[in-house]
């Protein structure tokens, strides 16, 4: 069953003030800006989280992938989102042509082969994607970028991977998601893009080890206050 992410909000895993303000990132597809992970290894359940702002629609839009597309979360050339893991068929949404900040989930459940996409808090999983229940273990290397291309256009920003189901709808609601994550509940990563004051090439993974690494300086480049250029309620 999805459980909801607890409301308290100490210090992170490396003991930074949860007051520290967060930045998003933006991504150009041209030259192909991405992070790369050393590798995170996701089995049955997880849940993805971000904030997205595309610049265009009609095109692929790589969000967190790993080397090839058996483990991918993306926004396809048709407007969808799209998740594959560890060789699951792909699981699709409704169509989606937001140009504005919009938050994404995509859940990999344990109980069923359905993966599941919300934007905004709502379910909007496509009629497609059954899939299979796959056991393995799928290992994410890239954010921003889908495989050897489909490299992200716009802006992204406090991106988290927990390994349960989250009730996404239900904390949505409650403005969780308007805030920085919680490093407690998004142990596998949680990017939230506060430590490293809007400067550098590294993404500092403020649960775990998961760091990441810019593909060079200003590939992707640091855009700027969530709370002056993120989606309308964010508070850090």
């Amino acid at each position: 069953m999805p459980y909801p992410l607890p409301a308290c909000r100490g210090k992170d895993a490396q003991g930074s003030a949860a007051s520290l303000p967060c930045y998003y990132l933006t991504f150009d597809s041209t030259p192909d800006d991405y992070i790369s992970l050393a590798g995170v290894a996701l089995k049955r359940p997880f849940t993805v989280v971000m904030w997205v702002k595309r610049r265009v629609i009609g095109v692929n839009h790589g969000l967190i992938a790993g080397a090839s597309v058996q483990n991918d979360f993306s926004i396809t050339n048709s407007n969808v989102l799209s998740g594959r893991h560890a060789g699951d068929s792909s699981g699709w949404s409704t169509a989606i042509t937001a140009t504005t900040w919009m938050h994404l989930a995509y859940l990999v459940k344990s109980s069923t082969a359905v993966h599941q996409f919300f934007k905004d808090g709502v379910d909007v999983t496509g009629p497609g994607g059954a899939g299979v229940t796959n056991a393995s273990a799928g290992t994410y290397i890239y954010i921003g970028r889908r495989s050897a291309g489909s490299s992200f256009d716009g802006q992204l920003a406090a991106v988290g991977i927990a390994p349960a189901e989250l009730d996404i709808a239900t904390l949505y609601a409650a403005g969780t998601f308007h805030r920085p994550l919680d490093p407690a509940v998004f142990t596998v990563a949680c990017w939230n893009m506060r430590r490293e004051s809007g400067a550098g090439t590294a993404l500092t993974d403020e649960a775990a080890t998961n760091h990441g690494t810019f593909k060079a300086l200003g590939e992707p480049a640091w855009g700027g206050l969530m709370s002056a250029g993120g989606p309308a309620g964010w508070t850090d």
